[in-house]
């Protein structure tokens, strides 16, 4: 929902479920390029359905969040147990914020 701005990637109305772009039931894989923030009617009328077959477009195309603060300040929470596992990810400038800050 963040990602998306907590709006409907179809219609941009206020976001209250996920699609899956490609459904599930087609193959389509539960992955940041393929889930997408979705208003209800917007799910309820896609169904199981491509969206060429019904003539919708995405308003963005999905892609995986980036940046530090995805990755940790996004969460809403700094657990230093997250961290030597967040490091290969550039998580070394927020490990020494947290270090600070627990001293």
């Amino acid at each position: 929902f963040a990602r998306d701005g907590g709006r409907c990637m179809y219609c941009g109305g206020v976001a209250t479920s996920v699609d899956h772009v490609v459904p599930r039931s087609r193959g389509g894989l539960h992955a940041w390029d393929n889930v997408v923030a979705s208003c209800r009617r917007c799910n309820h009328v896609k169904a199981d359905r491509h969206l060429g077959e019904i003539g919708w477009r995405l308003r963005h195309k999905p892609a995986p969040p980036t940046g530090l603060a995805w990755r940790i300040i996004g969460t809403g929470h700094r657990d230093p147990r997250w961290l030597p596992y967040l490091q290969p990810y550039g998580a070394e400038d927020a490990m020494a914020r947290i270090d600070g800050i627990s001293a």
